[in-house]
């Protein structure tokens, strides 16, 4: 599955940002990235091959939104991982994967 994330998000029309892009928009150190991701508190990267990915820019948008609510992180990075999967059994190029 791995090897066609980017072409559905191209699909639907999403924008994708580096981690460079994200930690800019953020204003978290790298090592919070990391370690927030690992925490299950930050939006994952989605992985194009082995050292390539980025991030959903509307996933990051709420997380931003998310934290100037005070909301609890691993929770809205559980609806936001829900989401995804929702969203990505629903296009067209996983439909015709998963049964070809």
């Amino acid at each position: 599955m791995k090897d066609g994330n980017k072409e559905i998000a191209m699909e639907v029309g999403l924008k994708i940002e580096t981690r460079e892009q994200v930690i800019q928009r953020v204003q978290l150190s790298r090592a919070t990235v990391y370690r927030y991701e690992g925490e299950g508190k930050f939006p994952p990267r989605l992985k194009f091959g082995d050292k390539t990915g980025g991030y959903l820019s509307h996933e990051i948008d709420y997380f931003i939104l998310a934290c100037a609510r005070g909301e609890d992180l691993k929770r809205v990075v559980k609806e936001l991982r829900y989401a995804r999967e929702k969203m990505i059994e629903n296009t067209l190029l996983f439909q015709w994967m998963r049964y070809s």
